[in-house]
């Protein structure tokens, strides 16, 4: 093996050693736990809207910050 190829085999198993994360959607249990569940129309806290259904707000109350990237025009403000 030359040395070209067998600092290539030592770099392909320090990437496999490194691998890292299991990222993956929420559970149902975790979003129940993480957001508030707010029905339609009795909205009085303050929060983000993360997501909805039918009938209902899912809000983030916590004190997380937040980074909106929108285009210009995408309603970032009411004026």
């Amino acid at each position: 093996m030359t040395h070209s190829a067998n600092a290539v085999n030592q770099s392909k198993k320090l990437l496999e050693k490194k691998k890292h994360g299991n990222a993956q959607f929420m559970t149902v249990e975790e979003i129940e736990r993480v957001y508030d569940n707010v029905k339609f129309g009795n909205e009085t806290e303050v929060g983000i809207i993360v997501g909805h259904d039918k009938s209902s707000w899912l809000v983030d109350t916590s004190d997380h910050n937040l980074l909106l990237l929108t285009s210009l025009g995408g309603g970032k403000t009411n004026g």
